[in-house]
């Protein structure tokens, strides 16, 4: 007597032949959620409405941000968005690269957007009175030199202004110094400007902080009565191209532009020093932190880069030959950095990298999900990706890289998915669709219609199946199943016979008919429930 039991329902393979794949595997499988070890549809989207305080949510959204506040950004254009690294920002900053033709800052209610980063002011004029002093004869003059800084209303100041040789002036004591510093110009978030003087060392120290519309003052502050050194000798702005904004660990933001790295001050993201910069071989495509640093996806090899200090990150070439087609595929899987390359889905993490779809595409076959326009999210540590394939096929898919064979499903949707962001505080992931819908994905109280083609199973000897026992599991209250069984390894194989069955049975058995004698069976289902178990038998006897 001979049975075949379908109990370990897997993922798919399109790479494997039927006569092939492991029993942990299937040749199709569509909106099944494999996390249960059965064959369970996956929920249906939510419905949800965002309203975000910037932006607005259309089929032309590219990029959707919740802030840990709660709040929604919104954007039609591909951009990278960084909450302050501040705990407890009494602001609620958020950087974004990609938001117009430079990266930028904005802060609650969110109603205005400034350029990230400050220019260099102007120096200050300084003033001698009288301007020849009656005691260069008699006595040794103090030399002095000042500069000043822009400071915005977050508190953030900017590279001091230049000093040439110039502007190095020689006071007696006889002379009045007035220092006139300028206005700040217009267009920025500009509060204050900070004036420095050196000390006897000739060190710049504080001297005092008047308004951004600037004004003139007497000088008169013993070297005693100045305060900190200037910080920011380094702190200029971000390079105008840069994208690809990202929060590393220890406060660190990392950011790129052509070939560039770039890594601003700890917990200063408007600070970027040129120092800091380092190089690849190849264009960069886009950045991932991970729990030990940064991984730096290129037109060639990914690299990875690691430190503390971003005046002291080490930045090493992974050994693997993948490059990263798609920017909007990088996703942060939490222990792996997860992206679409030529061959497949690219895993990189500290114990090595691969390409982790490798059982389930030849590069062709790959090349058919559209790689190049992928986005993709991170789900329940599941990938969810989406692309628009063309046509009829679905255009997403949901992947497990922690399941083995049990990875890949298949899943579609009415729409195109067009932006989505994972929130991580009501562990939800949300959606934008073509049409301009809002949706949490497997969010909904209804379940999508699973459609699973099984491996083909063979037997020593041509038999002719005589029953089928279908088991389910959870009702999940959707309607009929769909069974079929097929005869033969040629494609297309012979239907043998379907079966609907009733959403009231919790156990199915039918008689199958004779007359189809073969050594190569498989069984394709199309459920709206949870199906637990197939087998195939001679005679209902051996079904236990």
């Amino acid at each position: 007597m001979v049975a075949i039991n379908i109990n370990a329902f897997g993922g798919m393979s399109e790479k494997l032949a039927p006569r092939l794949l492991p029993d942990t595997m299937s040749q199709y499988a569509e909106n099944v959620d494999f996390s249960h070890g059965t064959l369970r549809p996956l929920q249906s989207d939510g419905s949800v409405t965002i309203t975000p305080a910037l932006g607005t949510i259309s089929g032309a959204t590219e990029t959707i941000f919740r802030t840990k506040a709660g709040t929604w950004l919104a954007f039609s254009s591909d951009v990278d968005v960084v909450e302050s690294p501040v705990a407890g920002d009494i602001y609620d900053r958020v950087y974004l690269t990609g938001y117009g033709s430079y990266p930028q800052i904005t802060a609650s209610p969110y109603n205005n957007v400034y350029k990230l980063g400050l220019p260099r002011p102007s120096a200050p004029t300084v003033t001698l009175s009288p301007s020849t002093s009656a005691n260069v004869a008699t006595e040794n003059p103090v030399s002095r030199a000042y500069l000043v800084t822009f400071v915005t209303a977050f508190g953030e100041e900017g590279p001091p202004s230049l000093v040439t040789t110039s502007e190095i002036y020689d006071v007696y004591t006889d002379q009045t110094v007035t220092v006139t510093v300028g206005s700040a110009p217009s267009g920025r978030n500009y509060a204050y400007i900070r004036v420095y003087r050196t000390d006897e060392d000739g060190t710049f120290r504080f001297l005092s902080q008047i308004s951004s519309s600037g004004s003139s003052f007497t000088d008169s502050a013993a070297d005693s009565a100045l305060g900190e050194e200037v910080p920011s000798s380094d702190w200029i702005g971000p390079n105008d191209s840069m994208i690809g904004l990202t929060a590393m660990p220890n406060g660190i933001t990392a950011g790129f532009f052509g070939q560039t790295l770039c890594f601003s001050e700890a917990f200063l993201p408007h600070a970027w020093p040129e120092a800091y910069q380092l190089t690849t071989a190849y264009p960069i495509v886009g950045l991932s932190r991970t729990d030990t640093g940064l991984i730096v996806l290129t037109e060639g090899k990914p690299y990875m880069v690691q430190g503390a200090d971003p005046a002291g990150m080490v930045m090493t070439e992974l050994d693997i030959a993948q490059s990263c087609v798609s920017k909007k595929s990088i996703v942060d899987m939490g222990g792996s950095v997860i992206y679409a390359s030529p061959d497949g889905l690219v895993g990189i993490s500290g114990s090595g990298s691969a390409v982790v779809t490798d059982a389930i595409f030849t590069k062709d076959q790959w090349s058919t999900y559209a790689p190049s326009g992928l986005i993709g999210f991170r789900w329940e540590d599941r990938y969810v990706g989406f692309s628009d394939r063309g046509g009829t096929y679905p255009e997403g898919f949901v992947f497990d890289p922690r399941g083995g064979q049990n990875a890949f499903s298949i899943i579609d949707r009415a729409n195109d998915i067009v932006a989505g962001f994972n929130d991580l505080s009501s562990d939800e992931l949300y959606l934008i669709t073509a049409s301009g819908s809002d949706l949490i994905f497997n969010g909904g109280t209804g379940y999508y219609s699973v459609d699973f083609h099984s491996k083909h199973f063979f037997t020593r000897r041509p038999i002719n199946f005589g029953v089928c026992q279908v088991a389910f599991g959870e009702d999940l209250g959707n309607g009929n199943t769909s069974v079929k069984i097929y005869a033969g390894e040629k494609s297309p194989s012979t239907l043998v016979h379907t079966e609907v069955i009733s959403n009231t049975e919790s156990v199915a058995t039918f008689r199958l008919p004779s007359g189809f004698r073969n050594s190569v069976f498989q069984v394709r289902v199309e459920a709206n429930r949870e199906v637990a178990g197939i087998t195939l038998a001679e005679s209902p006897r051996e079904i236990t």
